[in-house]
């Protein structure tokens, strides 16, 4: 009899920590549930402050119209001179955390020494890299060649549609023609590519199109 009771006891026993046990489930699952809506908050509330910190990127545009020159000088103290209808597009970030650029046309540079800044201009697919040097670039959408001169230091040249990688030393003239790919490359005993700085036009074995396309250009010709 004695242990029909106890048996008797322990089922009752059993049944009454059984809510228990559903209590504590449902306790721990609220919470976890609440835990949970808690760290989407503030994953939402950080990721906002954060992209509401982040300063708007603008941009600034320099031009020279046709049958002109404009010099331009960088935040850096690089300085460029732009010839006629080329234009510069310029990040409000520039030199924070790189020095990258747009330029349409044609400009010589004098680029300020930044090992940890490479100096980058993209025109199109044509991306040209430098730490710091002089050299002259010529890419206008309507001619059908790229021209890259270099007076000091070194440039990288980089064309991903032709799958050109090119290093240009100091003195040389790289020309590419952009329908064909069609590469040269001069070693120069003197260079006259930037005489258009001083107002000379210099021109050795161009296309009369290219040619046509520059002189009216520069003197402002329809």
């Amino acid at each position: 009899l004695n242990k029909e009771f106890d048996t008797l006891m322990q089922q009752v026993k059993a049944k009454k920590r059984e809510p228990e046990r559903k209590m504590n489930i449902s306790r721990r699952l609220w919470i976890y549930r609440i835990a949970a809506v808690f760290i989407i908050l503030l994953s939402v509330t950080i990721g906002y402050f954060s992209f509401r910190q982040q300063p708007e990127i603008t941009f600034e545009e320099i031009y020279a119209a046709r049958g002109e020159m404009k010099e331009y000088i960088f935040k850096d103290g690089t300085r460029v001179i732009l010839n006629a209808e080329s234009k510069l597009i310029i990040p409000s970030d520039y030199n924070e955390k790189n020095r990258n650029i747009q330029m349409v046309g044609e400009g010589f540079f004098e680029v300020t020494s930044d090992p940890t800044k490479p100096f980058i201009i993209k025109n199109g697919s044509t991306k040209v890299t430098v730490l710091g040097t002089s050299f002259n670039v010529k890419s206008y959408r309507e001619d059908d060649y790229i021209n890259v001169t270099v007076s000091t230091g070194k440039v990288l040249v980089n064309i991903p549609t032709i799958d050109l990688q090119l290093r240009i030393a100091p003195m040389q003239h790289l020309s590419i023609r952009k329908s064909t790919g069609e590469m040269t490359k001069l070693s120069l005993q003197e260079n006259r590519y930037n005489d258009w700085i001083k107002g000379i036009l210099y021109f050795n074995r161009e296309p009369i199109s290219e040619v046509l396309k520059t002189i009216n250009r520069r003197y402002h010709q329809n």
